[in-house]
């Protein structure tokens, strides 16, 4: 997650919202994808927005210090071959 990257190379706890966007829009974020982030952020209870800062909370630092978990591979079923049709 970039959010993340955004957030352990911050000096603190506490980001202006002007210079975590820009930093997210460096990193090829559009501004979707920055609020999706935000939110993603907020529900994860990793940082809130006061005003016009970022607040990370503690579980938020530990998770960027860590690094975003990778996602699991899909497990895909192995398909069924099929005899064609009148060969029997």
């Amino acid at each position: 997650m970039i959010a993340l990257e955004v957030i352990a190379a911050a000096s603190g706890p506490w980001l202006r919202l002007a210079d975590f966007e820009l930093s997210m829009h460096q990193r090829g974020c559009d501004s979707r994808e920055v609020a999706r982030a935000l939110g993603s952020l907020s529900r994860r209870g990793w940082a809130s927005i006061v005003g016009s800062s970022l607040s990370v909370t503690e579980a938020g630092q530990q998770a960027a210090a860590r690094g975003a978990p990778r996602a699991a591979p899909s497990r895909r079923r192995k398909r069924r071959e099929r005899m064609p049709p009148g060969l029997l």
